[in-house]
């Protein structure tokens, strides 16, 4: 898959994350990189790594390529996991 679809994929996924009550600063901790740098990454100023992507998805409690699947199919994951919580 191209690097650059993936890439729009993490970002569309971190924001979808954030519109669930998510702060940056809370994905950044899940991921294990600073608040700034989320912040970076959703404005496009940098690419998430794929090992953020993979910790942020396993806190969670996804799969880790949860963050780097198109957004419909990770918003239905999220949606179950979070139905399974409740």
């Amino acid at each position: 898959m191209d690097n650059v679809i993936l890439k729009n994929n993490a970002v569309s996924n971190l924001e979808h994350l954030i519109s669930e009550g998510y702060t940056q600063q809370e994905l950044g901790d899940l991921g294990g990189i600073s608040r700034v740098q989320v912040n970076r990454i959703l404005r496009g100023h940098s690419k998430p790594e794929i090992d953020t992507c993979e910790a942020i998805a396993v806190s969670l409690g996804l799969e880790p390529i949860a963050l780097l699947l198109a957004p419909d199919e990770f918003k239905k994951r999220v949606r179950c996991k979070l139905v399974t919580l409740s």
